[in-house]
């Protein structure tokens, strides 16, 4: 099986890095997503992977099972793969459409991990051959209402729509359900939450790194130390932490020159 690009939503970090492991070590790269299947998942998922893995406790929480249900109806051009301990009618309402999802009952071993992701693989490319009529392969699922090829949105300022461009964004910070937006000027103040905002303006340079702040990749001068470093007129720059389950996401967007 070729390498895959793979995001990892998991509930559990100590499982979900030792999966990511496993994962690294069959050749693969991944991203991991902590999170309970929220909104987020639809935001991590706008880079495109070839395979999204599911290790969530669906049983617990009902309300991740209609989050989920949600989330798959906006990313049905993606495999998707869930593990868990429970058969499929104990975890999930048969009507649900969570329950198309192909599953990988646990424990499991490394070569049953192997198998179902290559069955998974295969199982979708061999479903959606007999759908001529879908979008190209590099083009974003339906389910973002957005058109890459825009570099630029209009904000509502005072009594007029001012047009703010992608590029001139260097980062977005979230202030309870606001957020300000900084640019070169005075940075700009709009009632909308980081996560909305996230949703409406999808762009491939744009990506969170916290949960309170998404950069401009393309105005990222350093990082390291769990920091990235934006110009902002001060010696040293701005500094942004890394969130812990945004860091692998941000390291596969940064192309790093190998020794």
């Amino acid at each position: 099986m070729k390498s895959l690009r793979i995001l990892l939503v998991a509930d559990d970090l100590k499982e979900a890095n030792k999966l990511s492991e496993l994962l690294t070590d069959m050749g693969h790269r991944v991203s991991t997503l902590i999170s309970s299947v929220s909104v987020e998942l639809l935001y991590f998922a706008q880079s495109l992977p070839d395979l999204i893995i599911l290790d969530i406790d669906l049983v617990k929480n009902k309300q991740n099972r209609a989050e989920l249900a949600d989330a798959i109806e906006q990313m049905k051009r993606i495999p998707l793969i869930c593990l868990t301990a429970f058969p499929y009618n104990a975890a999930i309402e048969p009507e649900s459409v969570t329950a198309s999802i192909p599953y990988l009952l646990k424990p499991y071993d490394h070569q049953q991990l192997k198998k179902a992701l290559e069955r998974t693989i295969s199982d979708f490319r061999s479903s959606h051959i007999l759908v001529s009529k879908r979008a190209e392969p590099n083009q974003p699922f339906q389910g973002f209402k957005s058109n890459p090829k825009k570099d630029y949105f209009f904000l509502k300022q005072k009594d007029r729509y001012v047009k703010l461009k992608i590029v001139d964004i260097k980062w977005v910070k979230a202030a309870n359900n606001d957020i300000w937006i900084h640019t070169a000027g005075q940075p700009m103040k709009y009632g909308i939450s980081l996560k909305k905002f996230c949703l409406q303006i999808i762009h491939p340079d744009l990506l969170r790194i916290h949960k309170s702040y998404l950069v401009n990749l393309q105005h990222i001068d350093a990082f390291g130390d769990g920091l990235v470093y934006i110009p902002d007129g001060s010696p040293i720059g701005k500094r942004i932490p890394i969130g812990e389950q945004y860091k692998s996401t941000f390291l596969s967007r940064i192309t790093k020159l190998k020794t």
